[in-house]
């Protein structure tokens, strides 16, 4: 059974794991903690029969703004749509908490997350020189406008 929930710290260890497997340069485990216990951070996971197989991590920066930093899927589970369903559930969180727009960096080469964020809505609008490392590599900046009452048709998670 698939369940989407809140993050909770004893199972930050395993996010770790897909954080590791997922990112050249991966957050570590005092950063996970660190946005875990923000107030302003939507930090979300997705799971199967108790195992989490995913996380988004999304943060308020202003009134009205959000920034999505982290959508990460257990290398196991890829492919079977969980990046696109824990896509709707940031989405619908901007919607429910009244931001206005989402934006995100992505390494210019990942191209199964260009086309993951293209098709909910975000456009390219810069480049960040060198932003990543291992390897040296430029940034795109992707924006979405939100439009309130749009719906995802997806799931609600921590408010």
């Amino acid at each position: 059974m698939i369940s989407i929930k809140p993050a909770t710290e004893d199972i930050l260890p395993r996010l770790l794991e897909i954080e590791q497997e997922t990112f050249t340069n991966p957050w570590t485990y005092g950063m996970f903690q660190e946005e875990f216990l923000r107030q302003d951070s939507f930090f979300t996971v997705i799971s199967e029969n108790g195992n989490p197989l995913g996380f988004c991590i999304l943060r308020r920066m202003t009134d009205d703004e959000g920034q999505l930093f982290n959508i990460a899927v257990a290398k196991s589970a890829r492919r079977q749509g969980f990046a696109d369903t824990l896509m709707k559930v940031a989405i619908r969180h901007a919607e429910d908490n009244g931001l206005k727009s989402l934006y995100l960096e992505v390494r210019e080469s990942n191209e199964a997350a260009i086309a993951l964020y293209g098709q909910h809505g975000f456009k390219q609008v810069g480049t960040r020189k060198g932003y990543y490392d291992k390897p040296t590599e430029d940034a795109l900046i992707m924006t979405k406008d939100i439009v309130p009452g749009s719906g995802t048709g997806c799931c609600a998670g921590r408010g």
